[in-house]
Formats: C-alpha cells, sequence, structure tokens
C-alpha cells in the first residue's frame, strides 16, 4: 500500500481525537498539510497533540491501540520527540533503523 495513504488514513483516525485540544491554527496547519498532499506532516501535527495531552488515553479518549499504530509510523528522524509518550503510555519505544544490525 502506499505510504502517503496510508499517513493519510492514520491522520484522519487521529484527527477526532487532537482537534478538540488543538487551537484553531494548529486545527488549520493539520488540514493544509493534509491538503498540500504531505499526509506524514498531519499525522505528526496530530499525534503530537493526542501524546501532548496524553491523559486523553488515560481517561480513555484515545485507543491506547490506535496511539501505538501512529507512533509506529513515525520517521526516525522525529522518533526521538514521540519517546516521552511511548513511555508514558508504556509502550516499548522503537529503535532508529540504523540501530538495528543486520546480521542480527
Amino acid at each position: 500500500m502506499n505510504m502517503q495513504k496510508i499517513y493519510y488514513d492514520m491522520a484522519e483516525k487521529l484527527r477526532p481525537y487532537a482537534e478538540p485540544y488543538m487551537n484553531e491554527d494548529c486545527k488549520e496547519a493539520a488540514s493544509n498539510a493534509t491538503c498540500a498532499r504531505e499526509p506524514y506532516e498531519a499525522l505528526a501535527d496530530y499525534l503530537s497533540f493526542v501524546s501532548f495531552v496524553s491523559f486523553a488515553w488515560e481517561q480513555q479518549d484515545t485507543p491506547r491501540k490506535l496511539i501505538i499504530e501512529a507512533y509506529n509510523l513515525i520517521d526516525d528522524d522525529y522518533l526521538d520527540s514521540y519517546n516521552e509518550m511511548a513511555d508514558k503510555l508504556g509502550i516499548p519505544r522503537r529503535q532508529h533503523s540504523a540501530d538495528y544490525d543486520e546480521d542480527e
């Protein structure tokens, strides 16, 4: 499956959980990213807000499985920014691709 489609679908799944915590400028930025065919940026924006208010999961607002799926789509270059969220939610941290030894 096309990664752009996967990012778009995940951004759309996260949107209803993130938008209540976003101001209008942030909502517009995520929407513009989607419209500009940059769904990864929208995914990252929405996941940032879900992680920023990680208490949303504790209040049963955001399904933990959905957060894990979105976290697993984050590019290695940005992974460190989301590790605190993973720790708070008890999600095992992903390793950067470069950290994997192909011989193992």
